[in-house]
C-alpha cells in the first residue's frame, strides 16, 4: 500500500494494528468496500409530471474487508499467537466496537464500528480449507457495521470566560470545514444563565414553525437562553437530536425546568470560521463555556479541511 496511506485497527481490548504494514502480522488485503463515500438515500415524491426532491438522509455504513494474517518467520505457534489476538481486538459479534483509523495528509481520522456477522475465517483464499496449522498464514473477512457512517478527525475547542463582573458577552469562532452537517457540545459552568448560539446557517431543515420556509432567514442570527443553572449544577451540553440535551454534572433534572426548548440546527458543511456570540447571566468572574465541534467527513481523507 502507498507510503502515503496507513490504515490502523484499534481493537475493542485496546489493541493497535498496522494494516499497513506487514511485520505486525496482519495486512489489509486488496478490494474493502464501504470504507470511502458515506451510505445516503433520497427521498422524492412523484408528481403527474415526474418527481420532486424531499430531502436525503444518511443510512447505516456496513464495510466489509479482509486481512491476511500470518507469520513472516514461518512459525506456527506464533501464527496461532497473531490469529487469537486479532480476533480478540473484533470482540464480540454486536456487542464490542473497534475502530479503524486513517493517516494521510489530511490528518488523522476514525470510524467506529461492531461486527455485524460472525467474521469468516480460513475460507477466501485458495489454499484455505486446509490445516491452517500447515501454512501459518490465513484470511479474515469481516463484515461489520458503524452507526455513525462517518469518519471523525479530533473536534475543535473553544472556550469563553467572564473575566469580571456577574454579566458579560464575547464571541467564539465557530466553523465546519468538512463536508458532512455537524452539532456541537459544550460544558458550562453554574451557577450562571448561559444565551448560546443557534444560527441557522442558511438552512431552513430542523426549526420547528408553522412558516418553515422563512425559518433559515428568520433564524440567520438566533440565541437560546438555556434555564438558569443553579449551584453545583455545571452541565453538559449536546446539540445533536438524538441526545440528551442538558445534563447537569450534580443529576438535577435541568432539562425539565427548559419547557421543551432546544437547538435547531447543525454546523453546515464548508463553513469556514465565524464568529458567534456567547452571553451569560448570573453568574460569577471566571464562569466559563468550553465547546467541543466535531470535525466529520464522508471519506478517509479530501473532502475540504
Amino acid at each position: 500500500m502507498s507510503e502515503y496511506l496507513k490504515f490502523y485497527l484499534i481493537g475493542q481490548d485496546g489493541s493497535r494494528w498496522n494494516l499497513t504494514d506487514e511485520t505486525e502480522g496482519v495486512l489489509l488485503r486488496p478490494g474493502p468496500s464501504m470504507l470511502f463515500d458515506a451510505p445516503a438515500r433520497t427521498f422524492w415524491l412523484d408528481t403527474s409530471t415526474g418527481s420532486h426532491y424531499q430531502g436525503m438522509q444518511f443510512t447505516r455504513r456496513d464495510p466489509v474487508f479482509s486481512v491476511q494474517i500470518h507469520d513472516p518467520d514461518g512459525d506456527p505457534y506464533m501464527w496461532a499467537d497473531t490469529d487469537s489476538r486479532f480476533r480478540m481486538a473484533l470482540g464480540m459479534v454486536g456487542e464490542d466496537t473497534f475502530m479503524l483509523e486513517a493517516h494521510t495528509s489530511y490528518g488523522i481520522r476514525r470510524i467506529r464500528m461492531r461486527l455485524l456477522a460472525e467474521p469468516k475465517a480460513y475460507e477466501s483464499a485458495p489454499y484455505e480449507g486446509k490445516d491452517p496449522w500447515m501454512t501459518h498464514d490465513s484470511t479474515l473477512a469481516i463484515m461489520a457495521a458503524c452507526e455513525k457512517p462517518f469518519w471523525e478527525a479530533d473536534p475543535v475547542e473553544l472556550s469563553w470566560e467572564l473575566e469580571a463582573g456577574t454579566a458579560g458577552s464575547g464571541t467564539v469562532p465557530f466553523e465546519n470545514r468538512g463536508d458532512i452537517p455537524v452539532f456541537w457540545k459544550a460544558t458550562a459552568t453554574a451557577p450562571a444563565h448561559w444565551r448560546l448560539p443557534d444560527k441557522s446557517w442558511g438552512q431552513k431543515i430542523y426549526a420547528k414553525s408553522t412558516y418553515p420556509f422563512n425559518r433559515a432567514v428568520d433564524d440567520a442570527d438566533r440565541m437560546v437562553w438555556l434555564p438558569e443553572l443553579l449551584a453545583g449544577e455545571d452541565t453538559d451540553i449536546d446539540t445533536d437530536p438524538d441526545e440528551p440535551t442538558l445534563i447537569a454534572h450534580n443529576g438535577a433534572p435541568v432539562q425539565a425546568r427548559w419547557a421543551s426548548n432546544g437547538f435547531y440546527y447543525p454546523i453546515k458543511p464548508f463553513t469556514k470560521p465565524v464568529q458567534v456570540p456567547v452571553q451569560v447571566e448570573d453568574a460569577y468572574p471566571g464562569a466559563a463555556i468550553q465547546f467541543w465541534i466535531p470535525r466529520h467527513y464522508s471519506r478517509p481523507w479530501g473532502v475540504m479541511v
